[in-house]
């Protein structure tokens, strides 16, 4: 299911959030149960599955990672798994050994190193990914464009697991 169309909202990786918030809110009200007061049980039923589905929309549409991936998903890109380069892998590796060892034992100064590798790595990902993005907005559902997008997407997994 294609929640875009579901939600009647253009396919992009930027949205705006307010119309998103504006296309939800109609589409609740429309399908509210109080609306339905003398339907039958099998139009609430309906109602009731519809706004399953449009909360999910919604749900998934407002999170920049779910909407990502939901557009991977939509776009058969996902359908296999992507090798993540190993540079990546090891920084990844030390904000998580500095995260445990900070668990144990408080230090500010592996504190303060940590939250840079994190935000440099944060900044570095959002960076990389973004003309990609950018160009997929334009239009572009070009195979290599959609190959850089998956390798970038699988580095956001793996950077945001168990964060």
């Amino acid at each position: 299911m294609n929640y875009f169309d579901l939600l009647g909202i253009n396919e992009s990786f930027h949205l705006d959030t307010a119309e998103l918030k504006r296309k939800y809110y109609h589409l609740s009200k429309s399908l509210h149960p109080d609306l339905l007061q003398n339907s039958s049980t099998w139009e609430n039923q309906a109602s009731v599955l519809e706004t399953e589905k449009i909360n999910m929309a919604y749900e998934t549409l407002k999170d920049p990672f779910k909407r990502l991936k939901h557009l991977l998903e939509i776009h058969d890109v996902l359908n296999e798994n992507q090798n993540v380069d190993q540079s990546f892998l090891m920084e990844v590796m030390e904000i998580n050994e500095n995260i445990m060892e900070l668990e144990m034992e408080s230090n500010i100064e592996l504190l303060k190193n940590t939250q840079k590798l994190w935000n440099d790595l944060s900044q570095s990902i959002d960076t990389e990914i973004q003309p990609y993005l950018q160009k997929f907005n334009e239009g572009d559902r070009s195979q290599e464009n959609f190959a850089a997008i998956k390798r970038i997407f699988f580095k956001i997994k793996i950077f945001i697991a168990d964060k």
